[in-house]
């Protein structure tokens, strides 16, 4: 007998017969019974549940070619139990075939969830097509909106939504937009919305949490970040809530809320370009120049302005008195290198002044010798070792000497 297109939720229904044809040897061990099972009692029983939904979607019109909704789920599944018993005889349900009698009730409570829940991918795929994606913009959009659209085939939004929520509304509120949320698992933020919201603040030079912060909750209060609004209602569909004023708190969530880094890498880019202005490249010329000339008129840093300003902005935090903690920090945030190429040259050239160019000269000057010498402008030995391994040297070895050389003097 040829296999009938089941008319309802197909897929599922497929996979639930392929699944009790795999278990029918160990329900018929008899080889006999076994061939009974698969080419009589299955192909009716089969046959009895594909008739009886077609029947059954028959009755359906324009619904015919979505999943049945939860609440038709009982008016189903009576029709199936119904046609069943009807073919008891024909299906030896109490003697051969009541193994697969008692898989179809067996699985009934998961198939409908099953169901159920292809009926809520079919809703969402809907609501996707208006730019639905999740909570945010399914409140956006708004009951007056919801009223005149269309959802085919289920009609407007009224009928639509009654029929999701299994009841007739009257007075379409937001109350009912947020059940829809809750049935149809809809999150709160799709990345598609995320992604919309990141793209409106970076067209404001906001890239990370950072950058909202330092721009402040009065310029985001008065922001038109269209096409969503000002920063309260713009704040308000973010966190999925009324937003009264945008206090920093608020501001941490929101950046919380869309994925946002402390600082984005083209942010970084910023801060180093800054940093390089003056000079400094990398941990060895930034402690160089020092928190006193950090903290200094000199020490201006556009578009992030002076030392304070710049380390407030990259810390994530007020900073009074810069500090060389402060320093470290700013370092390992940016990721700067304990020296780059142009601060190695300059190491190099402050050696080869005193002869030494070479692994073999600078082991052979030895480490006493090296205590007493002067590195301009990097100061004494001990200082100059120090800056080159990051490490701060109280007696100056052999071993720091080697180090020193596996750093300048690679062997090939």
């Amino acid at each position: 007998m040829p296999n009938p297109t089941y008319p309802i939720a197909p897929k599922i229904l497929e996979t639930r017969e392929r699944e009790l044809q795999s278990r029918l040897p160990g329900f018929y061990p008899d080889p006999d019974s076994l061939q009974i099972a698969e080419q009589i009692l299955m192909p009716q029983i089969r046959s009895v549940i594909a008739e009886t939904l077609s029947n059954f979607n028959s009755t359906r019109g324009e619904l015919a070619l979505t999943p049945p909704s939860p609440a038709e789920l009982p008016a189903l599944c009576a029709e199936v139990d119904k046609s069943l018993d009807a073919n008891r005889d024909l299906l030896d349900s109490d003697g051969l075939g009541k193994p697969l009698f008692d898989y179809v009730r067996s699985v009934r409570e998961s198939v409908k969830a099953e169901m159920i829940e292809a009926f809520k991918a079919h809703c969402r795929s809907l609501l996707a097509t208006h730019g639905v994606t999740d909570r945010t913009t399914l409140l956006a959009k708004r009951t007056r909106w919801f009223i005149q659209a269309e959802f085919p085939p289920f009609g407007k939004g009224m009928a639509f939504i009654g029929l999701i929520l299994g009841e007739t509304i009257y007075n379409l509120s937001l109350v009912h937009l947020n059940r829809i949320a809750d049935f149809l698992i809809i999150p709160e933020l799709s990345e598609e919305t995320k992604c919309k919201f990141r793209s409106v603040l970076a067209n404001h030079g906001v890239t990370d949490r950072n950058s909202l912060l330092a721009k402040g909750t009065l310029w985001f209060q008065q922001t038109d970040f269209t096409p969503f609004g000002t920063g309260q209602v713009f704040a308000g569909l973010i966190l999925g809530e009324t937003v009264a004023y945008p206090t920093v708190a608020c501001i941490h969530r929101v950046t919380d809320a869309l994925g946002l880094p402390d600082l984005s890498e083209e942010t970084k880019e910023g801060l180093c370009s800054a940093l390089a202005t003056h000079g400094i490249v990398d941990r060895v010329t930034l402690f160089d120049r020092g928190t006193a000339w950090l903290k200094s008129p000199k020490a201006q840093f556009p578009p992030f302005g002076g030392g304070h300003r710049l380390l407030s902005f990259t810390l994530g935090e007020t900073v009074h008195d810069i500090s060389l903690g402060h320093l470290g920090r700013l370092a390992d945030i940016l990721s700067l290198p304990q020296f780059s190429g142009s601060t190695k040259k300059a190491f190099l050239s402050a050696l080869a002044a005193h002869g030494i160019v070479d692994r073999a000269t600078l082991v052979a000057k030895g480490p006493t010798w090296l205590k007493r010498s002067d590195f301009f402008p990097y100061g004494k030995g001990m200082a100059f070792v120090g800056k080159i391994l990051g490490d701060t040297v109280y007696n100056l070895s052999l071993g720091h000497l080697q180090r020193v050389a596996d750093i300048l003097f690679p062997e090939k």
